[in-house]
């Protein structure tokens, strides 16, 4: 869709978990300026260069045991 999977800002604490995400054409999962989050057992992939993961002005996240076929962004975090 050239956009992003799960696009998130300002959250304070939450949890992702268990999603199957694929073929975006920008970031599976968006996440900025949000702390206290919790990414885990998802499988994310993007055949056409997009990124897994990216977070900006985010910090105290957990990102743990997911299957990863694409890069991870981690900016200002």
């Amino acid at each position: 869709n050239g956009g992003n999977a799960i696009e998130v800002t300002g959250l304070t604490s939450g949890s992702f978990y268990g999603n199957l995400i694929y073929d975006n054409g920008n970031t599976e999962f968006r996440i900025i300026s949000s702390y206290n989050l919790e990414i885990y057992d998802n499988t994310i992939s993007d055949s056409d260069f997009g990124y897994g993961i990216h977070l900006t002005d985010s910090s105290d996240n957990e990102i743990h045991n997911n299957i990863l076929h694409v890069s991870t962004w981690l900016d200002g975090s």
